[in-house]
């Protein structure tokens, strides 16, 4: 959870960077690992019933084979829905967009500047001001854009904090015709000792 920007509390204790203090049995951040896939799917069925209470079409994909990622899967959950819950929020500001809102959601590898599995989350509301990108997750920015649509600011501030705690990269890039933003959180492969069985992919589209 978050307090004012910070991070605070998970279980019984809080999450610091280089490790997890109360429950988490001495072992650091890096030293977890787990299938994004599994790790995520509440995330994405809740991403589903938002989509479709709001209409908005969302389509989720899986690349085959993911391998296993360093991170504490509570505090991944944490990031990737503050992600998520933004494209849902925001890609209902159109603009002068015409087209039916739509939230996209995909898992796959990647290589750069991270190897490992990376999730792009995209939605073709207004977006944000190319000027604006560099910004965007400062504490308590919104960007004009944004102006009408409640929130506070932190979304992002406190996204990015959580997935450096996971010592992984948070990109953000506005989508490929101007509209819309693009946010790819990348975490890094597991070590081969703490590997595991591939997640076999798949694809749903609503």
């Amino acid at each position: 959870g978050c307090v004012d920007g910070r991070v605070v509390g998970w279980g019984e204790g809080g999450v610091e960077r280089g490790g997890l203090v109360g429950g988490g049995e001495g072992k650091t951040v890096g030293s977890y690992s787990c299938a994004m896939e599994e790790a995520l799917e509440p995330i994405v069925s809740a991403g589903q019933a938002i989509a479709e209470f709001d209409g908005v079409r969302f389509e989720y994909a899986v690349a085959p084979k993911l391998p296993l990622v360093q991170a504490d899967t509570r505090v991944l959950q944490e990031a990737v829905s503050n992600v998520l819950d933004n494209a849902l929020k925001y890609v209902l500001v159109r603009g002068t967009n015409s087209a039916e809102p739509s939230v996209s959601m995909v898992l796959r590898t990647c290589v750069s500047p991270l190897r490992g599995v990376e999730v792009v989350i995209e939605d073709n509301g207004a977006g944000v001001q190319e000027e604006d990108l560099s910004v965007l997750c400062e504490e308590g920015f919104r960007g004009a854009r944004s102006a009408d649509v409640p929130g506070t600011g932190l979304g992002l501030h406190i996204t990015k904090q959580l997935v450096e705690l996971l010592n992984g990269e948070l990109l953000l890039t506005r989508g490929d015709d101007g509209c819309g933003l693009r946010a790819i959180i990348q975490m890094r492969e597991a070590d081969a000792v703490g590997g595991g069985a591939a997640v076999d992919g798949r694809k749903r589209k609503r």
